[in-house]
């Protein structure tokens, strides 16, 4: 009888990422468990997540106590691995994880996962401001002036994710758990985020998902392919410096002008988003 442990561990994002190399996992060994043991995974994610991933787990078991011995561990986040062995991002997140770990990719990444809830409400568009406070780099400055674009709009997430939202905009902030979020989400005609947990979140749900990246890293931080899943960015040259010395992330508050943030515009967003919706509609 095989066993093999992976450790649930950094945000939301890095759960989701990881989602295809542990069911992966089931077609090598018999048995297959959880851990959370990094301390960025506090209680609270873990609450939140645990309900939608215990079933890729075997009788749905997570562990919460030093790692076992009796069978192979997978370590998170991927970073760890994959900056030790390989020094840099030449492919997604969730296809480094079978890299770092040598194992066979499957021909589909497959991020699903139980998301399902009793909230039956639909939105036009559903919006996340939100990302980790200290990322100031991931965070899109526009989000007002978004919202006052969309009749039947709704916003996601922690309270006080997103500055000066207009009033017609249902703010589900603080109020709804995670599946009811994803649930939420999937119902809407499309989503637009920042990059991070709750856009991973979107992805891995269905909808028509629209992400917007500042200095994060798009080759590593992009979720798997598929219809429906856009991402919007200046491209400007110094686009990604996630992992740029004293600029990104690692600079505190992140670049000095943030320009890639500052000059997308919510009109260029909006642009986007319609002239995608035309080419969507006709696939």
């Amino acid at each position: 009888m095989t066993k093999c442990y992976v450790q649930i561990a950094g945000g939301i994002g890095n759960v989701i990422q990881s989602i295809p190399f542990i069911k992966e996992c089931g077609k090598y060994y018999d048995e297959v468990y959880g851990l959370w043991t990094r301390q960025d995974f506090t209680h609270e994610l873990f609450t939140a997540v645990a309900p939608m991933i215990q079933h890729l787990f075997t009788k749905g078991k997570i562990y919460d106590r030093i790692i076992p011995s009796d069978g192979q561990f997978y370590s998170t986040p991927i970073e760890q691995p994959a900056r030790g062995t390989f020094k840099m991002w030449d492919e997604p997140e969730y296809a480094k994880w079978f890299t770092a770990w040598d194992m066979p990719k499957p021909q589909v990444f497959d991020t699903s996962m139980n998301w399902l809830s009793a909230l039956d409400t639909k939105h036009d568009v559903v919006v996340w401001a939100g990302c980790k406070p200290i990322w100031k780099s991931k965070r899109w400055p526009y989000w007002d002036e978004l919202c006052n674009m969309y009749e039947d709009i709704a916003i996601v997430g922690l309270p006080g994710e997103g500055d000066n939202i207009p009033d017609h905009v249902i703010d589900y902030r603080g109020t709804i758990s995670l599946q009811d979020t994803a649930s939420l989400i999937s119902m809407a005609n499309f989503y637009v985020g920042n990059e991070g947990g709750t856009s991973h979140l979107a992805a891995a749900v269905g909808t028509r998902t629209y992400i917007i990246y500042g200095a994060s890293d798009n080759v590593k931080n992009f979720p798997p392919e598929r219809k429906g899943l856009y991402r919007i960015a200046l491209n400007l040259p110094c686009q990604p410096c996630q992992f740029t010395p004293d600029r990104g992330f690692s600079a505190g508050d992140g670049c000095p002008d943030l320009s890639c943030l500052k000059y997308l515009t919510a009109n260029i967003v909006k642009s986007y988003i319609d002239k995608s919706q035309e080419s969507y509609s006709k696939i």
